[in-house]
Protein backbone atom coordinates (compact mmCIF):
# COMPACT_ATOMS: atom_id res chain seq x y z
CA UNK A 1 0.00 0.00 0.00
CA UNK A 2 1.14 3.55 -0.87
CA UNK A 3 0.20 6.06 1.99
CA UNK A 4 0.17 9.79 1.76
CA UNK A 5 0.04 11.83 4.77
CA UNK A 6 -1.92 13.89 4.85
CA UNK A 7 -4.63 15.47 3.57
CA UNK A 8 -5.14 19.07 5.11
CA UNK A 9 -8.14 20.60 6.77
CA UNK A 10 -7.21 24.21 8.07
CA UNK A 11 -5.56 25.46 4.87
CA UNK A 12 -7.04 27.47 1.85
CA UNK A 13 -7.06 25.20 -1.78
CA UNK A 14 -3.23 25.32 -2.09
CA UNK A 15 -0.54 23.53 -4.78
CA UNK A 16 0.02 20.76 -2.19
CA UNK A 17 -3.23 19.95 -2.62
CA UNK A 18 -3.55 19.25 -6.34
CA UNK A 19 0.15 17.75 -6.35
CA UNK A 20 -1.31 15.01 -4.09
CA UNK A 21 -4.13 14.64 -6.28
CA UNK A 22 -2.05 13.93 -9.62
CA UNK A 23 0.09 11.42 -7.53
CA UNK A 24 -2.79 9.27 -6.75
CA UNK A 25 -3.56 9.04 -10.77
CA UNK A 26 -0.20 7.72 -11.32
CA UNK A 27 -0.63 5.48 -8.58
CA UNK A 28 -3.79 4.43 -10.08
CA UNK A 29 -2.01 3.89 -13.88
CA UNK A 30 0.39 2.17 -12.19
CA UNK A 31 -1.96 -0.35 -10.88
CA UNK A 32 -0.75 0.29 -7.03
CA UNK A 33 -3.10 0.51 -4.13
CA UNK A 34 -2.74 3.97 -2.59
CA UNK A 35 -4.49 5.59 0.69
CA UNK A 36 -5.08 9.22 1.37
CA UNK A 37 -5.04 9.84 5.05
CA UNK A 38 -6.52 12.76 6.99
CA UNK A 39 -5.22 13.27 10.26
CA UNK A 40 -7.99 15.77 11.57
CA UNK A 41 -11.60 15.18 10.92
CA UNK A 42 -13.00 16.90 7.98
CA UNK A 43 -15.98 18.95 7.56
CA UNK A 44 -17.67 17.73 4.73
CA UNK A 45 -17.01 20.26 2.37
CA UNK A 46 -13.15 19.73 2.74
CA UNK A 47 -13.83 15.93 2.14
CA UNK A 48 -15.94 16.96 -1.21
CA UNK A 49 -13.10 19.17 -2.19
CA UNK A 50 -10.43 16.69 -2.17
CA UNK A 51 -12.87 14.51 -4.36
CA UNK A 52 -13.21 17.31 -6.64
CA UNK A 53 -9.25 17.47 -7.25
CA UNK A 54 -9.63 13.62 -8.58
CA UNK A 55 -9.20 11.67 -5.54
CA UNK A 56 -11.42 8.46 -5.29
CA UNK A 57 -13.83 7.87 -2.13
CA UNK A 58 -11.69 4.68 -1.67
CA UNK A 59 -8.80 6.11 -1.75
CA UNK A 60 -9.39 8.19 1.19
CA UNK A 61 -9.25 7.39 5.12
CA UNK A 62 -9.89 9.25 8.40
CA UNK A 63 -7.33 7.87 10.78
CA UNK A 64 -9.49 8.16 13.33
CA UNK A 65 -11.63 5.20 11.88
CA UNK A 66 -9.22 3.02 12.29
CA UNK A 67 -10.01 2.36 15.92
CA UNK A 68 -13.54 1.45 14.68
CA UNK A 69 -14.69 -1.45 12.61
CA UNK A 70 -15.74 1.15 9.52
CA UNK A 71 -12.86 2.19 7.13
CA UNK A 72 -15.33 2.82 4.28
CA UNK A 73 -16.73 6.36 4.58
CA UNK A 74 -18.13 6.58 1.07
CA UNK A 75 -21.96 7.72 1.00
CA UNK A 76 -24.53 5.19 0.93
CA UNK A 77 -27.51 6.57 2.35
CA UNK A 78 -30.41 8.17 0.02
CA UNK A 79 -32.73 10.99 1.23
CA UNK A 80 -35.67 8.91 1.47
CA UNK A 81 -33.41 5.63 3.17
CA UNK A 82 -32.72 8.57 5.77
CA UNK A 83 -36.02 9.90 6.56
CA UNK A 84 -37.39 6.32 7.15
CA UNK A 85 -34.21 5.63 9.40
CA UNK A 86 -34.89 8.63 11.51
CA UNK A 87 -38.58 8.19 11.36
CA UNK A 88 -38.99 11.43 9.98
CA UNK A 89 -42.54 12.17 9.17
CA UNK A 90 -43.18 15.60 9.50
CA UNK A 91 -43.74 18.09 6.90
CA UNK A 92 -40.25 19.75 5.82
CA UNK A 93 -38.75 22.65 3.61
CA UNK A 94 -36.13 22.29 1.49
CA UNK A 95 -33.29 25.60 1.08
CA UNK A 96 -30.84 24.93 -1.23
CA UNK A 97 -28.97 21.55 -0.20
CA UNK A 98 -31.03 21.35 3.17
CA UNK A 99 -34.29 19.33 4.56
CA UNK A 100 -35.62 21.39 6.73
CA UNK A 101 -38.41 19.16 9.14
CA UNK A 102 -40.81 20.46 11.58
CA UNK A 103 -40.47 20.69 14.97
CA UNK A 104 -40.84 17.67 17.02
CA UNK A 105 -40.64 17.64 20.68
CA UNK A 106 -38.54 20.62 20.70
CA UNK A 107 -36.20 19.49 18.32
CA UNK A 108 -35.78 20.74 14.40
CA UNK A 109 -33.97 17.80 12.51
CA UNK A 110 -31.58 19.13 9.19
CA UNK A 111 -30.99 16.53 6.42
CA UNK A 112 -28.36 17.67 4.44
CA UNK A 113 -27.62 16.39 0.64
CA UNK A 114 -23.88 16.11 -0.02
CA UNK A 115 -22.95 18.44 -2.47
CA UNK A 116 -21.19 16.03 -4.82
CA UNK A 117 -23.86 13.96 -5.01
CA UNK A 118 -27.35 15.75 -4.21
CA UNK A 119 -29.55 11.92 -3.68
CA UNK A 120 -27.19 11.24 -0.68
CA UNK A 121 -26.98 12.07 3.06
CA UNK A 122 -24.06 13.77 4.39
CA UNK A 123 -24.65 14.71 7.87
CA UNK A 124 -27.88 15.76 10.14
CA UNK A 125 -28.15 18.23 12.18
CA UNK A 126 -30.54 18.73 15.67
CA UNK A 127 -31.66 22.03 17.06
CA UNK A 128 -33.14 23.15 19.97
CA UNK A 129 -34.10 27.10 20.34
CA UNK A 130 -32.42 27.49 17.63
CA UNK A 131 -29.28 26.36 18.45
CA UNK A 132 -27.19 23.49 17.01
CA UNK A 133 -26.50 20.53 19.51
CA UNK A 134 -25.52 17.60 17.83
CA UNK A 135 -24.49 16.29 14.24
CA UNK A 136 -24.56 12.94 12.78
CA UNK A 137 -21.90 12.10 9.66
CA UNK A 138 -23.23 9.36 8.08
CA UNK A 139 -21.04 7.17 5.22
CA UNK A 140 -23.17 3.72 4.36
CA UNK A 141 -23.88 3.63 8.21
CA UNK A 142 -23.75 6.21 10.99
CA UNK A 143 -19.80 7.68 11.08
CA UNK A 144 -19.58 9.67 13.98
CA UNK A 145 -21.61 11.79 15.98
CA UNK A 146 -20.35 15.83 17.00
CA UNK A 147 -21.87 17.29 19.87
CA UNK A 148 -22.02 21.51 20.13
CA UNK A 149 -21.88 24.41 22.94
CA UNK A 150 -22.71 27.72 22.31
CA UNK A 151 -19.36 30.07 22.60
CA UNK A 152 -19.45 33.32 22.47
CA UNK A 153 -17.66 35.81 19.58
CA UNK A 154 -17.33 38.65 17.84
CA UNK A 155 -20.45 38.36 16.23
CA UNK A 156 -23.13 36.68 18.95
CA UNK A 157 -23.07 33.08 20.01
CA UNK A 158 -21.42 30.88 17.55
CA UNK A 159 -21.70 26.75 17.93
CA UNK A 160 -18.12 24.94 18.75
CA UNK A 161 -17.46 21.25 18.74
CA UNK A 162 -17.19 19.83 22.83
CA UNK A 163 -16.79 15.90 21.69
CA UNK A 164 -17.20 13.36 19.16
CA UNK A 165 -18.23 9.62 19.36
CA UNK A 166 -17.26 7.17 17.12
CA UNK A 167 -18.98 4.74 15.99
CA UNK A 168 -18.57 1.12 14.85
CA UNK A 169 -21.06 -0.37 11.81
CA UNK A 170 -24.03 -1.50 14.75
CA UNK A 171 -24.07 2.50 16.11
CA UNK A 172 -22.12 0.81 18.73
CA UNK A 173 -19.29 3.49 20.36
CA UNK A 174 -15.99 2.03 19.48
CA UNK A 175 -13.73 5.67 21.52
CA UNK A 176 -14.73 9.29 21.89
CA UNK A 177 -13.02 12.54 21.68
CA UNK A 178 -13.63 15.08 24.30
CA UNK A 179 -12.36 18.89 23.77
CA UNK A 180 -10.41 20.94 26.38
CA UNK A 181 -12.19 23.88 25.53
CA UNK A 182 -14.81 23.96 22.70
CA UNK A 183 -13.45 24.59 18.99
CA UNK A 184 -12.45 22.36 15.89
CA UNK A 185 -8.34 22.88 16.43
CA UNK A 186 -8.41 23.06 20.30
CA UNK A 187 -6.54 20.39 21.95
CA UNK A 188 -8.34 16.94 22.97
CA UNK A 189 -8.35 13.81 25.23
CA UNK A 190 -8.97 10.29 23.58
CA UNK A 191 -10.86 7.56 25.57
CA UNK A 192 -10.79 4.28 24.03
CA UNK A 193 -12.43 1.65 26.09
CA UNK A 194 -9.97 1.90 29.03
CA UNK A 195 -6.97 3.42 27.23
CA UNK A 196 -6.92 7.23 27.63
CA UNK A 197 -4.34 9.49 25.42
CA UNK A 198 -3.85 12.60 26.55
CA UNK A 199 -2.14 14.92 23.35
CA UNK A 200 -3.01 14.15 19.65
CA UNK A 201 0.45 12.91 18.65
CA UNK A 202 0.04 9.83 21.26
CA UNK A 203 -3.39 9.26 20.14
CA UNK A 204 -2.45 9.04 16.15
CA UNK A 205 0.54 6.46 17.55
CA UNK A 206 -2.17 4.23 19.13
CA UNK A 207 -4.29 4.72 15.62
CA UNK A 208 -1.45 4.18 13.27
CA UNK A 209 -0.35 1.42 14.61
CA UNK A 210 -3.39 -0.11 13.39
CA UNK A 211 -1.77 -0.14 9.69
CA UNK A 212 0.57 -2.74 10.88
CA UNK A 213 2.97 -1.48 8.38
CA UNK A 214 5.27 -4.09 6.50
CA UNK A 215 8.11 -4.28 3.80
CA UNK A 216 5.62 -3.94 1.00
CA UNK A 217 4.14 -0.68 2.11
CA UNK A 218 5.72 2.97 1.50
CA UNK A 219 4.61 6.00 3.26
CA UNK A 220 5.05 9.79 1.70
CA UNK A 221 4.86 12.75 3.83
CA UNK A 222 3.79 15.89 2.29
CA UNK A 223 3.90 17.85 5.52
CA UNK A 224 6.34 17.28 8.37
CA UNK A 225 7.37 20.24 10.49
CA UNK A 226 5.35 20.49 13.35
CA UNK A 227 2.85 17.60 12.80
CA UNK A 228 1.90 15.43 15.37
CA UNK A 229 1.60 12.35 13.12
CA UNK A 230 5.59 12.62 11.63
CA UNK A 231 7.52 11.25 14.85
CA UNK A 232 4.57 8.32 15.46
CA UNK A 233 5.12 7.01 11.71
CA UNK A 234 8.81 7.32 11.99
CA UNK A 235 8.29 5.03 15.21
CA UNK A 236 5.89 2.54 13.86
CA UNK A 237 6.94 2.06 10.64
CA UNK A 238 8.79 -0.70 10.37
CA UNK A 239 10.13 -2.31 7.43
CA UNK A 240 8.05 -0.03 5.08
CA UNK A 241 10.10 2.68 3.30
CA UNK A 242 9.12 6.27 4.01
CA UNK A 243 9.84 9.34 1.45
CA UNK A 244 9.33 13.14 2.19
CA UNK A 245 7.94 14.94 -0.36
CA UNK A 246 9.63 18.83 -0.42
CA UNK A 247 6.93 21.67 -1.73
CA UNK A 248 8.41 24.52 -0.87
CA UNK A 249 11.72 26.17 -0.73
CA UNK A 250 13.59 24.17 1.91
CA UNK A 251 16.22 27.93 2.27
CA UNK A 252 15.54 31.21 2.60
CA UNK A 253 18.57 33.04 1.69
CA UNK A 254 21.25 31.30 4.36
CA UNK A 255 18.58 30.13 7.02
CA UNK A 256 16.76 27.00 6.67
CA UNK A 257 12.89 27.22 5.88
CA UNK A 258 11.29 26.29 9.55
CA UNK A 259 8.90 23.99 7.84
CA UNK A 260 11.69 21.49 6.96
CA UNK A 261 13.82 21.46 10.39
CA UNK A 262 12.32 18.32 11.20
CA UNK A 263 14.20 17.26 7.27
CA UNK A 264 17.46 18.31 8.15
CA UNK A 265 17.69 17.19 11.72
CA UNK A 266 16.35 13.24 10.38
CA UNK A 267 17.32 13.27 6.56
CA UNK A 268 19.10 9.86 7.16
CA UNK A 269 15.56 8.40 8.66
CA UNK A 270 14.42 8.70 5.04
CA UNK A 271 13.89 6.38 2.46
CA UNK A 272 13.73 9.13 -0.18
CA UNK A 273 14.00 12.76 -0.14
CA UNK A 274 12.09 13.89 -3.20
CA UNK A 275 11.66 17.28 -4.98
CA UNK A 276 9.99 18.19 -8.34
CA UNK A 277 13.23 19.72 -9.88
CA UNK A 278 17.04 19.31 -10.78
CA UNK A 279 18.16 22.67 -9.49
CA UNK A 280 16.51 22.29 -5.96
CA UNK A 281 17.96 18.39 -5.69
CA UNK A 282 21.35 19.94 -6.36
CA UNK A 283 20.72 22.89 -3.74
CA UNK A 284 19.20 20.33 -1.07
CA UNK A 285 22.01 17.93 -1.61
CA UNK A 286 24.67 21.03 -0.95
CA UNK A 287 22.96 22.18 1.74
CA UNK A 288 22.88 18.66 3.74
CA UNK A 289 26.51 18.62 2.76
CA UNK A 290 26.71 21.35 4.53
CA UNK A 291 25.47 19.77 8.12
CA UNK A 292 27.17 17.00 7.98
CA UNK A 293 23.86 14.86 6.58
CA UNK A 294 23.39 12.44 3.71
CA UNK A 295 19.91 11.52 2.48
CA UNK A 296 18.68 9.70 -0.68
CA UNK A 297 17.04 13.05 -2.92
CA UNK A 298 15.27 12.94 -5.92
CA UNK A 299 13.44 14.43 -8.82
CA UNK A 300 9.97 13.39 -9.39
CA UNK A 301 7.76 15.97 -10.44
CA UNK A 302 4.82 16.58 -8.75
CA UNK A 303 2.45 16.82 -11.80
CA UNK A 304 2.13 15.50 -15.30
CA UNK A 305 -0.09 16.54 -18.53
CA UNK A 306 -2.41 13.68 -19.81
CA UNK A 307 -2.13 15.34 -23.50
CA UNK A 308 -1.01 18.95 -24.75
CA UNK A 309 -4.17 21.53 -24.84
CA UNK A 310 -4.53 22.58 -28.67
CA UNK A 311 -6.46 25.51 -29.75
CA UNK A 312 -7.25 26.97 -32.96
CA UNK A 313 -7.98 30.85 -31.50
CA UNK A 314 -6.98 32.72 -28.61
CA UNK A 315 -8.45 35.92 -27.53
CA UNK A 316 -5.29 38.31 -28.90
CA UNK A 317 -3.53 39.67 -26.02
CA UNK A 318 -5.06 37.92 -23.68
CA UNK A 319 -2.87 37.21 -20.14
CA UNK A 320 -3.61 35.13 -17.57
CA UNK A 321 -2.77 34.30 -13.92
CA UNK A 322 -3.37 31.73 -11.20
CA UNK A 323 -2.74 32.11 -7.77
CA UNK A 324 -3.37 32.37 -4.42
CA UNK A 325 -4.02 35.67 -2.97
CA UNK A 326 -1.06 35.96 -0.35
CA UNK A 327 1.95 38.33 -0.40
CA UNK A 328 4.60 36.40 -2.10
CA UNK A 329 2.89 35.71 -4.91
CA UNK A 330 3.20 39.15 -5.51
CA UNK A 331 -0.05 39.93 -7.64
CA UNK A 332 0.92 43.87 -6.98
CA UNK A 333 3.81 43.51 -10.34
CA UNK A 334 1.66 41.57 -12.22
CA UNK A 335 -1.09 44.75 -12.39
CA UNK A 336 1.45 47.59 -12.57
CA UNK A 337 2.60 45.60 -15.46
CA UNK A 338 -0.12 45.03 -17.34
CA UNK A 339 -1.56 48.76 -16.38
CA UNK A 340 1.84 50.03 -18.00
CA UNK A 341 1.68 47.80 -20.67
CA UNK A 342 -2.21 48.78 -21.25
CA UNK A 343 -0.60 52.00 -22.50
CA UNK A 344 1.41 50.59 -25.26
CA UNK A 345 -1.58 47.73 -25.83
CA UNK A 346 -5.46 49.27 -25.30
CA UNK A 347 -5.90 45.45 -26.16
CA UNK A 348 -4.55 43.64 -23.13
CA UNK A 349 -6.71 42.13 -20.93
CA UNK A 350 -5.74 39.78 -17.16
CA UNK A 351 -7.79 37.10 -15.75
CA UNK A 352 -6.21 36.96 -12.14
CA UNK A 353 -7.31 32.91 -11.05
CA UNK A 354 -7.85 32.15 -7.12
CA UNK A 355 -8.47 33.63 -4.09
CA UNK A 356 -7.38 34.28 -0.45
CA UNK A 357 -6.38 36.94 2.34
CA UNK A 358 -5.41 39.65 0.04
CA UNK A 359 -8.36 39.61 -2.04
CA UNK A 360 -10.22 43.53 -0.73
CA UNK A 361 -6.62 44.83 -1.51
CA UNK A 362 -5.85 43.62 -5.00
CA UNK A 363 -9.43 44.54 -5.72
CA UNK A 364 -9.06 47.73 -4.63
CA UNK A 365 -5.39 48.34 -6.18
CA UNK A 366 -6.85 47.32 -9.57
CA UNK A 367 -10.31 50.28 -8.66
CA UNK A 368 -7.63 52.21 -7.92
CA UNK A 369 -5.34 52.12 -10.95
CA UNK A 370 -8.25 52.46 -13.19
CA UNK A 371 -8.37 48.98 -14.61
CA UNK A 372 -11.49 47.30 -13.87
CA UNK A 373 -12.22 47.23 -17.86
CA UNK A 374 -9.36 45.22 -18.43
CA UNK A 375 -8.14 43.26 -15.73
CA UNK A 376 -10.64 40.78 -14.35
CA UNK A 377 -11.04 38.71 -11.06
CA UNK A 378 -12.01 35.46 -11.81
CA UNK A 379 -12.09 33.81 -8.05
CA UNK A 380 -11.28 29.94 -7.46
CA UNK A 381 -12.07 27.41 -10.31
CA UNK A 382 -11.66 24.44 -12.31
CA UNK A 383 -9.33 26.16 -14.39
CA UNK A 384 -7.18 22.93 -16.31
CA UNK A 385 -9.40 23.39 -19.52
CA UNK A 386 -9.06 27.42 -19.84
CA UNK A 387 -5.23 27.86 -20.19
CA UNK A 388 -5.83 27.09 -23.56
CA UNK A 389 -8.00 30.31 -24.03
CA UNK A 390 -4.80 32.78 -23.08
CA UNK A 391 -1.67 33.59 -24.82
CA UNK A 392 0.32 34.38 -22.37
CA UNK A 393 0.91 33.17 -18.55
CA UNK A 394 2.54 36.27 -16.32
CA UNK A 395 4.24 34.31 -13.50
CA UNK A 396 5.21 37.31 -10.69
CA UNK A 397 5.72 34.79 -7.39
CA UNK A 398 8.55 35.15 -5.82
CA UNK A 399 9.48 31.25 -5.95
CA UNK A 400 7.82 28.25 -7.13
CA UNK A 401 8.70 25.01 -5.84
CA UNK A 402 7.30 23.40 -9.00
CA UNK A 403 4.38 25.76 -10.31
CA UNK A 404 1.69 23.65 -11.56
CA UNK A 405 -0.05 26.48 -13.06
CA UNK A 406 3.07 26.95 -15.31
CA UNK A 407 2.93 23.16 -15.88
CA UNK A 408 -0.31 23.69 -17.30
CA UNK A 409 0.73 27.01 -19.42
CA UNK A 410 3.71 25.04 -21.06
CA UNK A 411 1.09 22.31 -21.97
CA UNK A 412 -1.30 24.64 -23.10
CA UNK A 413 1.08 26.29 -25.67
CA UNK A 414 1.29 29.60 -23.93
CA UNK A 415 4.17 32.07 -23.57
CA UNK A 416 5.62 32.98 -20.51
CA UNK A 417 6.88 36.22 -18.49
CA UNK A 418 7.98 35.38 -15.05
CA UNK A 419 10.79 36.60 -12.38
CA UNK A 420 13.59 34.93 -12.37
CA UNK A 421 13.77 32.84 -9.10
CA UNK A 422 13.89 29.73 -8.15
CA UNK A 423 12.54 27.06 -8.97
CA UNK A 424 9.58 26.37 -11.27
CA UNK A 425 10.16 30.28 -13.19
CA UNK A 426 13.75 28.84 -13.87
CA UNK A 427 12.35 25.35 -15.14
CA UNK A 428 9.71 26.15 -17.19
CA UNK A 429 10.60 29.46 -18.79
CA UNK A 430 13.33 29.05 -21.19
CA UNK A 431 14.95 32.59 -21.96
CA UNK A 432 14.30 33.52 -25.96
CA UNK A 433 12.51 29.97 -26.44
CA UNK A 434 9.09 30.01 -24.71
CA UNK A 435 9.61 33.15 -22.84
CA UNK A 436 11.47 35.85 -20.58
CA UNK A 437 12.77 36.00 -16.99
CA UNK A 438 12.81 39.33 -15.47
CA UNK A 439 15.90 39.60 -12.90
CA UNK A 440 14.14 39.58 -9.41
CA UNK A 441 16.90 39.33 -6.50
CA UNK A 442 18.13 43.37 -5.14
CA UNK A 443 15.39 45.31 -7.17
CA UNK A 444 12.92 48.11 -6.49
CA UNK A 445 9.30 47.15 -7.70
CA UNK A 446 9.43 50.15 -10.57
CA UNK A 447 12.32 48.62 -11.78
CA UNK A 448 10.51 45.05 -11.98
CA UNK A 449 7.54 46.35 -13.51
CA UNK A 450 9.92 48.23 -16.21
CA UNK A 451 10.98 44.87 -17.36
CA UNK A 452 8.13 42.94 -17.03
CA UNK A 453 6.22 45.31 -19.60
CA UNK A 454 9.39 45.34 -21.68
CA UNK A 455 9.23 41.46 -21.08
CA UNK A 456 5.31 41.37 -22.31
CA UNK A 457 6.02 43.53 -25.08
CA UNK A 458 8.59 41.50 -26.60
CA UNK A 459 6.76 38.17 -26.22
CA UNK A 460 3.73 38.99 -27.97
CA UNK A 461 5.57 40.15 -31.04
CA UNK A 462 7.19 36.46 -30.77
CA UNK A 463 4.00 34.91 -29.90
CA UNK A 464 4.03 32.08 -31.91
CA UNK A 465 7.50 30.62 -31.85
CA UNK A 466 7.52 30.97 -28.12
CA UNK A 467 3.73 29.02 -28.45
CA UNK A 468 5.86 25.92 -29.86
CA UNK A 469 8.37 26.58 -27.72
CA UNK A 470 5.89 25.62 -24.64
CA UNK A 471 4.45 22.73 -26.36
CA UNK A 472 8.24 21.09 -26.83
CA UNK A 473 9.16 21.25 -23.51
CA UNK A 474 5.68 20.14 -22.14
CA UNK A 475 5.99 17.19 -23.88
CA UNK A 476 8.90 16.13 -21.30
CA UNK A 477 6.11 16.14 -18.80
CA UNK A 478 3.15 14.23 -20.16
CA UNK A 479 1.84 11.04 -18.09
CA UNK A 480 3.43 8.39 -19.68
CA UNK A 481 6.81 9.56 -19.56
CA UNK A 482 6.53 10.91 -15.28
CA UNK A 483 4.51 7.51 -14.80
CA UNK A 484 7.41 5.23 -15.99
CA UNK A 485 9.89 7.48 -13.81
CA UNK A 486 7.53 6.98 -10.99
CA UNK A 487 7.78 2.89 -11.51
CA UNK A 488 11.46 2.67 -11.77
CA UNK A 489 11.34 4.86 -8.17
CA UNK A 490 9.23 2.36 -6.84
CA UNK A 491 10.47 -0.69 -8.27
CA UNK A 492 14.03 0.27 -7.01
CA UNK A 493 12.71 0.90 -3.78
CA UNK A 494 11.29 -2.51 -3.39
CA UNK A 495 14.43 -4.52 -3.99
Amino acid sequence: MLYTFNLMVGLEPNGVDVAQAYRGKVFRDLGLPACFVFTQVPPRFKWDYYLSLGHLEEEILLAHMLLTDQRDMSLGIRIDDMKQLLHLTAEYKENNCELIFQEQDGIITILHKNSLKPDYVDYVDYYAFGRLLRREHYGKKKLFTEFFTAVDAEFGLVARVVRRLFHNRDGSVAFEEIKKEPGEDTEAVYRCGAEWFYSESEFLERVLSELQFSKEDHVFLDRIGGLPFTSPLLRLKGEAKVSCVVHSIHYWGDQINSEYYYLFQYAEEFDGILVSTQAQKDELEKHLALLGKTGQVRVLPVATLDQLQLADERKPYSVMLAARFVRRKRLDLAIKAIVAFHEICPDVNLDIYGQGMLWQDIEAEIANLGAQNYIHLKGHQTIKNRFKEYELYLATSEWETFGITLLEAIGSGQALVGLDVPYGNQTFIQEGKNGYLVPFDARSDEEIVVDLTKALEKAFKQIKKFREGSYRLAEEYLSDCITEQWYEFLNREWE
